[in-house]
């Protein structure tokens, strides 16, 4: 081989390298943190299940946003938390939002908490979700303190971002003269709530709290029409969207939800469709996966494109809309019967197993560690991260050992063509 071949095989492999990087899924800034470290009342459970750790995400840049700005945060479902969603998290991220993964009281089912309760079992779920939101003595049902409650850990997290990153922009998002009362401090017109199973019941009940700027609700959602509450401010149904798996157990009642309780129009399939979608406010999707009531948006159970992109990362980023984009009037609905009364009964989030994430800056000093005698995990419940790839990740982990073997093969040809021979002592 000559050295022309040479240069051509190594030109080759160069583009090659350069082609697949160009097409890696890239990955932002994150940062994970123990909640105790943002006020010294709140609990901390990592044993499970539920609970966890927060997590806070951004893209480079965010922080110089001046009028298009916005805060996402993401609530996971029962027993599930932060850490199993980063692909999400990930995305919103990459819209431009400064993203938070809050970690709160989810270690039950809310059905479980009111499965005594005959008489008005919907009024009961609402009022658990508030309590969980508030942080109020709203029922005796659960006992949620106010400093483990929603809006206090939310703002206690945006005020110890602030602190470890002063230009980082996160004091956008609440005013610090009303820190004492989380929930009036909160800047709730620049946030947007989006939650899976549980959460997405969190999401729904807080929209009808406060005025949000989005409210995304994949694969959970409440039974009963709690904006139609005239002393309730909240967030009007142009402002919410959906997402759903057909193959969902809880598919049937949940589609009533949305198409009626919220009124948020006829369903699109993301599988045939691109966005805009037709402008829907409801997606859902019939693409195989393993488990449909979490494959959606949760790590474990996550299909995979070529590149090591989720295949929902388009639908993830038209039901998340960009910072300061206004939502778009819902289609009409079809004609559907009255909805369901009962609370959808949301199935317990599986053992999600995100795939490797970035490299966090540096994270604030740990906090204590979690107690050996503390009850362990369900069998069901989420573990640590572990180290399985997805396919994307594994084709570019073997093309990678290709490009380094066939670099070496060219190496040693060269050598050996560049030198004199061996023969001719």
């Amino acid at each position: 081989m000559g050295h022309g071949s040479v240069v051509s095989v190594l030109s080759f492999l160069f583009l090659l390298n350069c082609a697949i990087t160009a097409h890696a899924y890239v990955w932002h800034n994150n940062i994970t943190i123990d909640p105790t470290l943002t006020d010294d009342g709140i609990t901390r459970k990592l044993s499970g299940p539920g609970w966890g750790d927060h997590e806070a995400w951004w893209k480079e840049g965010v922080e110089q946003c001046t009028t298009n700005c916005g805060l996402f945060v993401h609530f996971a479902g029962t027993i599930g938390q932060p850490r199993h969603t980063k692909y999400y998290l990930n995305t919103l991220a990459d819209l431009g939002y400064h993203v938070i993964g809050l970690a709160y009281d989810n270690e039950n089912l809310v059905s479980d908490s009111c499965v005594s309760v005959v008489v008005d079992n919907v009024r009961c779920s609402i009022d658990v979700h508030k309590e969980k939101i508030l942080g109020e003595d709203i029922t005796s049902m659960i006992t949620v303190t106010y400093q483990d409650g929603i809006v206090n850990r939310l703002i206690k997290v945006l005020i110890y971002l602030h602190t470890l990153y002063p230009d980082g922009g996160w004091d956008r998002f609440y005013d610090a003269e009303k820190v004492d009362i989380a929930k009036d401090a909160i800047k709730w017109d620049l946030v947007s709530l989006v939650g899976h199973s549980q959460g997405a019941g969190i999401t729904q009940i807080a929209a009808s709290m406060f005025p949000l700027a989005r409210a995304v609700m994949i694969s959970g959602g409440q039974g009963v029409n709690v904006l139609s509450d005239p002393q309730l401010q909240f967030t009007p149904n142009t402002k919410f969207f959906s997402l759903i798996h057909t193959g969902d157990p809880l598919y049937a009642g949940l589609r009533l939800v949305y198409q009626v309780t919220l009124n948020l129009g006829t369903s699109v399939s993301q599988d045939s469709a691109t966005p805009p979608y037709s402008n829907t406010h409801s997606l859902e999707t019939s693409l195989s996966c393993t488990i449909p009531h979490t494959c959606v948006s949760t790590d474990l159970s996550l299909e995979f494109d070529t590149n090591g992109a989720p295949i929902y990362e388009s639908a993830w980023k038209y039901i998340s809309g960009t910072p300061g984009a206004s939502s778009t009037p819902s289609p009409s609905p079809s004609p559907q019967p009255a909805p369901p009364t009962p609370t959808p009964s949301p199935q317990p989030a599986p053992t999600p197993s995100p795939q490797p994430s970035p490299s966090p800056l540096p994270t604030p000093a740990p906090g204590p560690e979690p107690n050996n005698d503390s009850e362990p995990e369900e069998q069901n419940s989420p573990e640590a991260d572990n180290d399985t790839l997805s396919g994307g990740a594994i084709a570019g982990i073997v093309i990678g050992a290709l490009v380094a073997v066939t670099l070496v093969v060219a190496l040693v040809i060269w050598k050996f063509t560049s030198s004199p021979s061996l023969e001719k002592v």
